[in-house]
């Protein structure tokens, strides 16, 4: 990374184009000149990549075969494919991914199990070759391993940030499933992470989800953004912010996207981050 990326406001659980283009536009409608992109999330699992269908929450996880068609050539989207897992991918998997993507897709998030840095730096090369670009790459990870003393991650993570591996930290504590933010929790693993490499402009950019709606991103603004204790790095790290939202803007008990949730969600990250 020689420049510094811009954060992004992000919806995952995407399962057609015309989704897709609605969060587009809620996006631009309520920040019509930030330089803030929006996040578009397809989530895929083994199963979903092998071609099976997934059981639990099937209508956030579409069909294989149309992912690389939900993805959007507008200029501020930002396409990603959400990969969960128990183990890491193997590479055949992660070169599957890139392919299954499409001529769209800017990258991976990788959640519960994260790739090697040697099957990070395959998943760079090879999608700088079909891509012409570096991929964003984003691991979502649980804060409450960051700040664990006696926990193995840190020690990843301070490996993968050494060799330029990784873009984006998401902070999520629910491991996806939209429990309350724990903000003291959250401010815990920033201070720590901001001793893990020095603030600049080739750090990742942090990012905070779990059950995020419009309410949420407000709290974030008044106890995160707005915390007035932070130590200096840490005070950098925390100004970056980019969220993510999936089970904050999907409508009960149909699992659908909210169309309402999501507007109110985008106006409210317009309040909390009004310049990108």
């Amino acid at each position: 990374m020689t420049e510094r990326l811009e954060a992004y406001t992000g919806v995952a659980g995407l399962m057609t184009a015309r989704e897709a283009d609605f969060v587009l536009q809620e996006a631009v409608r309520a920040a019509p000149t930030s330089t803030r992109l929006v996040g578009l999330g397809v989530l895929m699992t083994r199963a979903t990549l092998r071609g099976e269908p997934k059981v639990n929450h099937p209508n956030r996880y579409p069909q294989r075969g149309i992912v690389f068609d939900i993805f959007s050539a507008h200029p501020r989207a930002l396409n990603l494919i959400h990969f969960s897992a128990d183990t890491p991918p193997t590479n055949d998997e992660l070169l599957e991914l890139i392919d299954v993507g499409g001529e769209a897709c800017n990258g991976f998030q990788f959640n519960v199990s994260w790739p090697s840095d040697k099957a990070l730096t395959l998943v760079e090369d090879r999608f700088d070759k079909a891509h012409g670009t570096a991929p964003r790459i984003v691991l979502q990870v649980d804060p409450s391993a960051i700040v664990d003393e006696t926990a193995l991650t840190r020690m990843r993570l301070a490996a993968q940030l050494d060799q330029k591996l990784v873009t984006d930290l998401l902070l999520d504590g629910s491991g996806g499933r939209g429990k309350p933010l724990d903000f003291d929790l959250m401010v815990r693993a920033i201070e720590t992470l901001s001793r893990l490499f020095e603030p600049s402009l080739d750090g990742p950019l942090i990012g905070i989800a779990g059950g995020l709606n419009a309410t949420r991103v407000r709290d974030i603004r008044r106890e995160i953004v707005d915390y007035k204790h932070w130590s200096h790095g840490a005070a950098h790290l925390a100004g970056l912010h980019s969220l993510d939202a999936e089970s904050g803007v999907r409508a009960v008990p149909e699992d659908t996207l909210d169309t309402f949730a999501v507007s109110e969600y985008f106006e409210a990250a317009a309040e909390v981050f009004p310049h990108g």
